[in-house]
């Protein structure tokens, strides 16, 4: 995936008019930009491979509903319908029937437990059933082995007993925890469940907490995406605050290293998902640049995050939100910079154009995925995602402010308004849209040779309005060159 998204920097540009030294650096650029691509490929494969074959060792020796004995290290905790499951890492198990000594393990594992009694970075030791995950019986249908597998984690373990851990805690990691889940009550009792779970998943990546149907709404309006901790989160949040340390005289590497600290911990404290770990890390790149003095390129920051993350999971690749997240991205960097350039002189039709074409890149995975596409996804957002920003920010002020006072106070109340008025108008412009003929069209799954005809339509047409877009720039260019001599003459 890494060596495919270097492949727009290895064909875009050309060398015309350059000296034949300024010709020969960018065609040995291009090759070794190639050649990396092409190892990044090789080594993805094998490293899946191989990660596949050490899971394959100890998988078919599996039972659900069989006892087992492991023990691995506590990297994060989830309160989930009354249950805590909790995410071990560095794992060994031993079944006396079939594995009769520790065997290590790669993969992660998810415990349910009835009671919080761990902290996170502790090791712990414990017995209990194995649980594995469900496979689709129906196309279309959840897959929960899929979804699990893809983020590292194989099975589970359930009916829990005689639990024992031991070792130092990460109370760094285990203070964000705590954090996250005093804000989410925070929010729920200023502004009820509906609301209140809404703004936990948006600020806090706290799922569970959401109404499904509001979910379902969201989802149907084509808005679910604002929902997910992305890059206008990080954008908001963490520019804001490495914009405000840079007016106090920090120096860029004062303030670049404050703000990414702050936002690595933001991203621990919301799970750090894969759209959040691309947009945390993608900022620190940008940080880092500014700090040494040099360019910020959104293609090679999402290839190297892409990379990090996939080396690390590498069946993340089949991942539904790791594909949107990264094509979302990617249409924003690619497409909707050409966008930008043909409408450079008209503010609002560059964000109208940016925003329909970010519509038709991720048109094709939207509908693979839930065999459906949501019509007025694109005029929705156009009037929901300039109040995001708003309803950020009131939500961070919110959940500061009732972690200094009282959460019954009115203060509290009153600068969660803004929050509460959005996220209403949200929810009825949603229903209002849904209600709309022809408010979803049911596609079906489109095979890959429809999706392949479609990304390359969708790429000629690009190539042919970025050409325009050139030609009319240099007719431009010449016209007011030939002014200028004129007026000289």
């Amino acid at each position: 995936f890494f060596g495919i998204l270097l492949w727009p920097a290895i064909v875009t540009g050309h060398d015309r008019g350059m000296p034949e030294s300024d010709r020969y650096s960018v065609r040995k650029r291009r090759w070794c930009m190639a050649v990396c691509s092409a190892a990044a490929l090789f080594l993805g494969w094998h490293h899946c491979g191989g990660v596949q074959a050490e899971q394959n060792q100890y998988l078919p020796y599996l039972e659900d509903g069989e006892e087992i004995l492991l023990n691995g290290k506590l990297t994060g905790k989830e309160q989930k319908n009354e249950q805590y499951l909790y995410n071990l890492s560095s794992c060994q198990i031993r079944q006396d029937s079939k594995i009769s000594e520790w065997q290590r393990i790669s993969a992660s594992i998810i415990i349910y437990c009835e009671s919080d009694t761990c902290s996170i970075g502790q090791t712990l030791v414990l017995h209990g059933k194995i649980k594995l995950f469900n496979r689709a019986r129906n196309e279309g249908n959840f897959d929960q082995a899929a979804y699990y597998k893809a983020r590292g984690i194989t099975f589970a373990v359930s009916d829990v007993d005689e639990v024992s851990a031991y070792g130092k805690a990460n109370l760094i990691a285990e203070k964000m925890y705590q954090w996250k889940y005093h804000l989410a009550g925070l929010y729920e009792q200023a502004l009820g469940v509906r609301e209140g779970g809404v703004l936990s998943t948006m600020l806090l990546g706290e799922k569970n907490l959401l109404d499904a149907e509001v979910k379902q709404l969201y989802r149907t309006a084509g808005i679910s995406h604002i929902l997910a901790i992305s890059g206008l989160h990080i954008a908001v949040i963490g520019m804001t605050l490495y914009r405000l340390l840079r007016k106090g005289s920090f120096g860029f590497w004062g303030s670049g290293i404050f703000a990414a600290v702050f936002m690595i911990l933001y991203g621990m404290m919301t799970g750090m998902g894969y759209s959040s770990f691309r947009a945390v890390s993608m900022f620190c790149i940008l940080l880092l640049g500014q700090a040494v003095g040099r360019s910020y390129d959104s293609l090679n920051a999402m290839g190297f995050t892409a990379l990090l993350i996939l080396w690390k999971q590498p069946f993340a690749l089949y991942d539904a939100g790791f594909q949107l997240s990264f094509i979302a991205v990617l249409g924003v960097v690619w497409a909707g910079k050409i966008v930008q350039s043909a409408y450079q002189r008209h503010a609002v039709l560059q964000k109208i154009g940016t925003g329909f074409v970010l519509q038709l890149v991720i048109l094709p995975v939207t509908a693979w995925y839930f065999y459906e596409i949501p019509v007025y996804a694109m005029l929705l957002n156009l009037l929901v995602l300039p109040f995001v920003g708003i309803v950020l920010a009131s939500g961070i002020a919110g959940g500061l402010l009732g972690c200094a006072v009282m959460p019954q106070a009115v203060l509290v109340h009153i600068v969660l308004l803004p929050c509460h008025v959005i996220l209403s108008g949200y929810e009825k412009i949603c229903t209002i849209a849904s209600g709309l003929p022809h408010a979803l069209l049911i596609t079906g799954k489109p095979s890959a040779v429809k999706i392949t005809v479609y990304y390359l339509l969708l790429a000629v047409g690009l190539f042919l309005l970025s050409h325009v877009t050139k030609r009319q720039k240099e007719m431009q260019q010449m016209s007011r060159s030939s002014h200028r001599r004129l007026q000289h003459r």
